[in-house]
This record gives structure tokens, sequence and C-alpha cells, in this order.
């Protein structure tokens, strides 16, 4: 792929459907079934969280961390972030302990969830933090 060119790639699940825009040089998400695209807007969030954690002061490692995990939750969620609620991060667990991930893996990659959802609500893009009832498994 050229350089400057984008990468797009478009999944859904039972939710909805998402369409996912990462550059060249972003991570790729895998692991997700392919589909039509709608939209980019959590993606959108996503930039948002990143932008918050760089202003913080939040290392490469961190920002690469919270891109990761929670591009991958977006990707097999797709819709609004105004329709989350606990339940879809419970069927996202339920998917990620199914593929046989490590332990850590699902812990690390639902704190990252549960931290986003936080800060969602904390910039008032949603009402309250639609995970706030859903533990660290």
């Amino acid at each position: 792929m050229d350089a400057g060119k984008t990468l797009v790639l478009h999944f859904t699940n039972t939710c909805g459907v998402a369409r996912v825009d990462w550059a060249r040089t972003r991570r790729k998400v895998t692991g997700m079934r392919p589909s039509n695209p709608t939209t980019d807007y959590e993606m959108e969030h996503l930039e948002r969280n990143l932008r918050h954690h760089r202003t913080a002061g939040s290392s490469p490692k961190t920002l690469e961390w919270h891109q990761l995990s929670i591009g991958q939750f977006i990707a097999q969620h797709g819709g609004d972030v105004e329709d989350l609620c606990a339940d879809d991060l419970r069927q996202y667990i339920e998917s990620l302990q199914a593929r046989s991930l490590a332990q850590a893996s699902v812990v690390s990659k639902v704190r990252s969830l549960k931290a986003w959802g936080k800060w969602l609500a904390e910039e008032d893009y949603v009402r309250r933090d639609p995970f706030t009832r859903v533990k660290v498994p």
C-alpha cells in the first residue's frame, strides 16, 4: 500500500455495523467479520479519547494499548456510543474468552474499555458510564 493511502476495514456484529478507517501507520484490527460500512462515529470518539491521553502525557505504549483495545471493540460492536450498554461489554468479554485469549489479555482490554466508558460520561458524550456495572473478569 502506498504511503498516505487509507486501509478501510468493514466489520459487523449482532448489535449493528460500523466502518473503521485505519491509516497505514495504525494497527490493523483483525479477527472480526467483514461487512458493509455505515459510520465511523465511534472512531471519532476514539480519536478524541487518544487526544485526551496525549495531552495528559500518556506514553506511546499507553496510546497504542487504548487504540488497539478500543478499536477492536468498536469494530465488533458497531452502532453509536449513545447506544452502548453493559451487556455490549459482557458480550465482547465472552467473545474474547471464546477466542481462548489469556486471562491477562482479556483483563487488559476490559480495563481499557471501562476507562473509555468513564471518559465518555465525563466528557458528556453519553449520559452515564455504560460499563460501570461490568466487573473486570
